[in-house]
């Protein structure tokens, strides 16, 4: 998910980023390939790799706020869970 968000927020910026048809015609064809991290790893020049880290920023930022939200409901279910274990009282006999 983060890494489809980066590469969509890449897409959207590249149009606005003032570069060369040539060079934005290179970074579309890198991106298609392998993605922003291959763009961030190919040798585009500063401009595409400020673009491209704002975009992974961006992506990465995304991602770190979905999981943590899932941590989050995923503790209160635990919280829930435990707590009607305690106290439902229900006694699990020896053999």
């Amino acid at each position: 998910m983060a890494l489809t968000s980066a590469g969509n927020a890449l897409a959207q910026a590249l149009p606005h980023a003032g570069l060369a048809a040539a060079q934005q015609h290179t970074v579309q064809a890198v991106a298609a390939e392998g993605g922003p991290l291959a763009v961030a790893s190919a040798p585009l020049g500063p401009r595409v790799g400020a673009l491209v880290t704002e975009a992974l920023t961006h992506g990465y930022n995304l991602g770190f706020l979905v999981t943590a939200l899932a941590c989050l409901v995923a503790a209160a279910i635990s919280v829930l869970f435990l707590r009607g274990g305690r106290s439902s009282g229900l006694a699990v006999p020896l053999p």
